[in-house]
């Protein structure tokens, strides 16, 4: 797929497929919304495309590091259910295990972090603050909409927060499994990465930007697979009955066997954090 071809009428609207029933959970509601202009999509993403969940944002705790600074990570599931996981929140906690290892006056990569999150999982906190990059107009056609309050608090607030000693900006999975970071953010298929950590772990939802937000909400990364119907298709009804089979098939039996088998057994160490990975494939 390169930008443009779509414009230039290479793909077919993915609504006008039959067979297809797009409202049905095997269908990302929250990715096909977005990319629908006038009524017309298309491309498209269902339970096929494997890569959104295992790409989708998240973060993890490490539970003996918590431990360690008087918390407990059962204080940290309760947040999350009674909407209280917050930014605010995790700088609070991550500010008391940040620490000077060699006194050197500097936080560099040899001290202990609160927090370590990298440029690109960084990307991904306004949408998790619930800020929309877009909206539609009557019309349909999505509209530039991030210059609100909202926006310019939460840059303001993560550009503070990323520039100060409990900030590691780094994807560093090493350093987490050694004990020197607190919480790492990053994706759910980052866990893959820390099965011979000694120290428990914990899964966790991105953090909400207040209280008052509604829902969690989490991004993917852009390196997620999509669906396109080139115009060569000749055989409309079949191509329809495939992507319906395929996406149905793989909601039944490839997600659960990826979420529940390699999620929640080999790479989550607790019923805590398996409720709250179910959480995290959900927003």
């Amino acid at each position: 797929y390169m930008p443009g071809m779509v414009t230039k009428g290479l793909f077919i609207d993915i609504n006008t497929l039959p067979s297809l029933s797009l409202d049905s959970p095997w269908w990302i509601q929250g990715y096909n919304d977005n990319v629908t202009i006038h009524d017309k999509m298309y491309t498209a993403m269902g339970d096929l495309c494997s890569t959104g969940l295992k790409n989708a944002y998240c973060g993890y705790v490490n539970i003996d590091l918590l431990e360690t600074y008087g918390h407990k990570v059962e204080e940290l599931y309760y947040a999350v259910n009674s909407g209280t996981w917050t930014l605010d929140m995790v700088l609070e906690i991550a500010g008391q295990v940040s620490t000077d290892l060699n006194g050197d006056g500097k936080y560099d990569a040899g001290d202990v972090h609160g927090i370590a999150m990298s440029d690109v999982t960084m990307s991904s906190l306004p949408t998790a603050f619930g800020v929309n990059y877009t909206t539609k107009n009557e019309e349909g056609i999505p509209e530039i909409s991030i210059h609100t309050e909202r926006f310019l608090t939460s840059y303001e607030r993560i550009y503070e927060a990323s520039h100060s000693n409990l900030w590691h900006p780094v994807y560093d999975v090493e350093k987490f499994v050694e004990g020197r970071t607190l919480f790492l953010f990053h994706t759910l298929e980052t866990g893959g990465e820390m099965k011979d950590m000694v120290s428990d772990y914990a899964v966790l939802p991105m953090p909400k930007y207040d209280t008052e937000q509604e829902n969690y909400r989490t991004a993917t990364r852009a390196v997620a697979s999509i669906l396109l119907v080139p115009n060569t298709v000749q055989n409309l009804d079949l191509c329809g009955a495939a992507m319906e089979s395929l996406n149905f098939e793989s909601y039944m039996q490839v997600t659960p066997a990826y979420y529940e088998t390699v999620l929640q057994l080999k790479q989550v160490r607790d019923e805590g954090s398996q409720q709250m990975v179910r959480l995290v494939r959900e927003s």
